[in-house]
Parts: C-alpha cells; structure tokens; sequence
C-alpha cells in the first residue's frame, strides 16, 4: 500500500482535492474574497500587468503549435537522422502543449458554463456561482473552469521529461502558481480553476512521456538520444 501510494501518488491526490472542493465549495469563494474589495472589486482587475500576462499566456499555445513542427522539420532537413532523439522530444511538446492548454482547456471552458468569479453576484455581478466540477448555464465560450493561461503555465513542466530534469517540475508549478494568482487576484478564475489546470498538464506529460518517450517516469525514458 505505501508504496503504491509512493509511486501513484497524484491519483489518491487529485481525488483528495476534488472531494474537498465538491464537499466544501466554499473555498473558492473564500480565497477569491481575500483580493475583492467592495465597492472597488477586484484588486488587480485593471491591472496592465496582469492583463499582459492573462493575453500572453492564453495565446501562447497558439505561437508553440506554429514554432515547434517548424523546430522538427528544420532539425529534419538540416541533421536528418542525428537528431531523431531531438525531434521525438519537440513532438512530446508539441502533443502536451496540444492536449493540455489547447484541446482540454478549450473543451472544458466551452462546457463547463461556470461563470467568472468577477460575473457572480457574491462580488457585484449577475450570475451564480457554480461549484468545481458541476455543470452550469452560466457562461458561454471561454468559461472559468479551467484556467487556460494557468493550464499553459504549468505546461513547463513538461520540459523535466525533455531534460530529464526533475527542477523542471518546480519551475513548472512556480509559473503557473504565479499565473494563477494573478488571476484570482484578477477576479478571473477560482482557486479550483488554477489548481485542476496543474492536474490537467500532469495527467497529459505523463501519458505523453509514456507513448512518445517510453516512460512516463522523468530519468528512465528512451528518448535520451
């Protein structure tokens, strides 16, 4: 059983997490509270900065999913077989950046109809609040749940199977901690919609490292060469 736990840890984890946030909801509304101020609202809700950070990260899946088959394809054509090592690890990448922030954040903000923290009555708007993991009408298209920059963020952990680096992981969550916070300072998104964005990257680098790389462990892949 321990070592089970030891080696499966993110499972028992994430499911941890998810009760806590179904049983007590009140957590988002808790730490979104922390940076409101009424009538003021948000602290850092017209904040360049943060607005900056929210654009740049939202996109910059788009610019990845240009630059890294331009990556493969220049290694290709100049290295040929010298760099197939190379190539197998821009396409790991290339499938997380596509998965993660692109395929699984859009899917779940155009479902899951949960409205922005900024947008519900308990801080000044018009909607109700919806906890994690329930889905709700009170969105459309880019919903809260879950954080796309927060999601695209932790995507740098991707890079510790890359390079076989497990610092990568911190600087990993460190960035889209960062991200995130600056979201719910922003009255963007919950707590849970940051939190679950990590668990969404983690979920696909893992999967990706196993099919593309040969093990979803960061040290005992093939890809090395």
């Amino acid at each position: 059983m321990v070592f089970w736990l030891k080696r499966f840890w993110p499972l028992p984890l994430l499911l941890s997490l998810q009760f806590g946030f179904m049983l007590l909801p009140q957590i988002d509304l808790f730490a979104s509270a922390f940076f409101y101020r009424a009538p003021q609202g948000f602290l850092l809700a017209d904040n360049m900065a943060v607005q900056t950070i929210d654009t740049f990260f939202t996109y910059l899946y788009l610019m990845l999913l240009l630059v890294l088959p331009w990556m493969m394809l220049a290694s290709l054509y100049w290295m040929g077989d010298a760099e197939a090592g190379l190539r197998r690890k821009l396409f790991y990448l290339f499938v997380v950046v596509a998965l993660a922030p692109g395929v699984a954040a859009g899917l779940l903000q155009a479902e899951s109809g949960r409205a922005h923290p900024v947008d519900i009555e308990t801080f000044g708007g018009h909607a109700q609040f919806t906890p994690a993991f329930l889905s709700a009408n009170q969105c459309s298209g880019a919903c809260s749940f879950v954080s796309r920059p927060a999601t695209m963020a932790f995507t740098l952990i991707a890079l510790a199977w890359v390079f076989v680096d497990r610092r990568w992981i911190w600087g990993g969550i460190l960035l889209g901690a960062v991200v995130g916070l600056s979201e719910i300072a922003a009255g963007a998104r919950f707590i849970s919609d940051v939190l679950f964005a990590f668990w969404i990257v983690l979920g696909v680098a893992q999967a990706a490292a196993w099919l593309i790389l040969g093990s979803h462990r960061i040290g005992s892949n093939s890809g090395n060469g």
